[in-house]
């Protein structure tokens, strides 16, 4: 697959016929009518990323035979996770793995031996609210731009 830049600079304008006009597509025009990410492969990561959290931090993260943490210093956690960043991404399978690895290093205020002042269990109707809210991906602070979520 050619980087979105690429894309962009080969791309040009065409006319109702498909004519080549010759112009340029400004990125707002390249990104509505050819995005970069491929939206049946984006469905599949989050239907498998969906699946470690609902089985790695809803199930695990609420048995109370699990641990509320797996505890690592900081130094061992920098080697298991690698969380550096590469100039040319991470294959599928990389990221699911480190999707389980913050999973698993995570303390789990969810769990039920998990006590503290501001945390205390999963509220499953609370965390379909936020998910709902994070893929809307809408800025709450005016009724125009999230009328339902105000």
């Amino acid at each position: 697959m050619l980087p979105v830049t690429e894309i962009h600079r080969r791309l040009v304008c065409s006319d109702a016929q498909g004519h080549a006009r010759g112009k340029r597509l400004t990125m707002a025009e390249d990104s509505l009518s050819h995005p970069a990410l491929d939206k049946a492969a984006g469905e599949e990561f989050l239907q498998e990323a969906f699946q470690i959290i609902l089985e790695e931090a809803v199930r695990k993260g609420t048995d109370v035979a699990e641990k509320v943490c797996d505890w690592r210093e900081p130094q061992d956690l920098q080697k298991i996770l690698d969380l550096e960043m590469r100039s040319s991404g991470e294959p599928r399978q990389r990221v699911l793995a480190l999707c389980r690895d913050v999973i698993r290093y995570s303390v789990k205020t969810c769990h039920p031996r998990f006590f503290n002042q501001l945390f205390s269990g999963l509220d499953p109707h609370a965390l379909a609210g936020r998910m709902i809210t994070e893929t809307l991906n809408t800025s709450q602070y005016t009724y125009e731009i999230a009328p339902v979520s105000c």
